[in-house]
């Protein structure tokens, strides 16, 4: 069992196509974000079931041996492993502040929200990315 993968239901898809022949897609429980995804391989159904949490966060459960060659393959695809939500704040000039909010407008799979003042406690931008995936 591979929890708290980043990697979105896009690229978990182009990993299992990559890999072996996609069959079905199957909602199990909406409530928990629980799909399981049936392939086949070399001949051999199987299937994996896969989380979506909240989070954003990622789970892949595999029972069989092709299973968890997938479930591998799924983890060695994955960037950004160790990827973490966090906060913080730095002291810069304006402009390298404003030039670094540009660069990341322009990344892939990035977005960054207006700024929102808080007084005192700043101007305050959020940046969201598409590294996980979760359910509503």
């Amino acid at each position: 069992m591979a929890k708290g993968l980043f990697i979105n239901r896009d690229q978990l898809e182009r990993v299992i196509n990559a890999n072996c022949t996609l069959k079905l897609i199957e909602l199990k429980k909406k409530e928990q974000g629980f799909y399981r995804y049936h392939v086949e391989k070399e001949d051999k159904e199987f299937s994996i079931d896969v989380y979506y949490t909240k989070k954003k966060g990622t789970t892949v459960l595999a029972t069989c041996e092709n299973g968890q060659e997938l479930e591998q393959a799924i983890i060695n695809s994955i960037e950004y492993k160790e990827v973490k939500n966090g906060y913080f704040s730095v002291k810069v000039s304006e402009n390298l502040f404003r030039s670094l909010v540009e660069w990341l407008k322009q990344l892939p799979g990035v977005s960054v929200s207006e700024p929102e003042d808080k007084g005192n406690n700043g101007i305050i931008y959020r940046i969201i990315t598409d590294y996980g995936d979760s359910y509503v």
